[in-house]
């Protein structure tokens, strides 16, 4: 008998607007949250690319902008397709096909047969993983380096290497093909030297629209959580036994499989999961794009 008196309780702490399936997910799973702090190191990859955010989202291609929601519906619990201009639109690229800067402003590299996330900064992959290339502490042995032909923004006229910068990190990185080695021992002896090194080429710029973050918060509240397929198929029935409908979209690269969920603002049910959410203490990805915006540097 002692189960039923609890049925009730819950069930009129859910009518009340208190997610009680929600609650017992959280208890069981504890922390559910994503480390959204992007890991320092000399690898491009390892930038968080919120450029992506969005993309791909909604199962059945319908493109940028588009994601795949649930919620009540005439008394009738199902899926339903949303565009969000704000998501379409929270990106703005641009791009300059003469950019120049210094060889020391360049901070990651994309590729390269060593593990570049295993070095906090080129220069300590300089030191560890090219030592022989850098004993030559002399204009001759820059030269040589700079001259190897696998550094293809110096040494080829039509390459698709190019430089990248994301405004929210605040770096140059290339996007190189091959020649990360020499490379890395050029830049190194160019500051042993202090000697400058100019390189030209393409420049593509990433920057998160403050306008449509904002529109996005007022849309949703988001919270990402970490990747595991039973968390996530729990909470999807914890909201849906609370009847607050949400959406559903990836965390961009480097994140794998770890789902964000888009609580629409324009819904109590959804709205009072979000604030149980929040006291539980998961961060709210819309507070997180905001505060990047804050922090963007921009080069072009």
């Amino acid at each position: 008998m002692s189960g039923l008196p609890n049925l009730l309780t819950n069930a009129v702490k859910s009518i009340f607007g208190h997610p009680v399936a929600l609650e017992r997910v959280l208890n069981k799973h504890g922390d559910l949250s994503v480390d959204l702090t992007p890991a320092q190191n000399a690898s491009a990859n390892c930038v968080i690319r919120w450029e992506e955010l969005g993309m791909g989202a909604h199962p059945h291609g319908r493109g940028q902008g588009w994601v795949l929601g649930w919620n009540i519906q005439g008394g009738v619990w199902q899926s339903y397709d949303y565009h969000s201009a704000n998501l379409e639109s929270i990106m703005v690229q641009d791009s300059s096909d003469d950019w120049t800067c210094d060889i020391r402003l360049v901070e990651g590299l994309s590729a390269s047969k060593s593990e570049l996330k295993d070095f906090l900064t080129l220069d300590h992959m300089a030191e560890g993983a090219c030592r022989g290339l850098i004993e030559e502490v002399s204009p001759d042995g820059l030269e040589k380096n700079l001259a190897w032909s696998e550094i293809r923004i110096v040494n080829q006229k039509n390459t698709t290497d190019h430089f990248r910068h994301y405004a929210w990190d605040r770096r140059i990185h290339l996007i190189n093909d091959g020649g990360s080695h020499h490379f890395a021992a050029a830049r190194y002896l160019a500051g042993k030297l202090n000697m400058p090194v100019p390189l030209t080429g393409r420049l593509k710029e990433y920057n998160l629209s403050y306008k449509h973050v904002q529109g996005l918060r007022a849309e949703f509240d988001m919270y990402p959580i970490k990747d595991c397929q039973v968390l996530f198929g729990e909470m999807m029935d914890a909201l849906r036994s609370f009847e607050a409908g949400f959406c559903l979209m990836d965390l961009p690269n480097p994140f794998i499989n770890n789902k964000v969920f888009m609580l629409p603002k324009n819904s109590s049910r959804s709205v009072a999961a979000s604030k149980f959410l929040a006291q539980a203490g998961l961060p709210e990805l819309g507070a997180h794009l905001a505060e990047l915006c804050d922090k963007q540097e921009f080069v072009l």
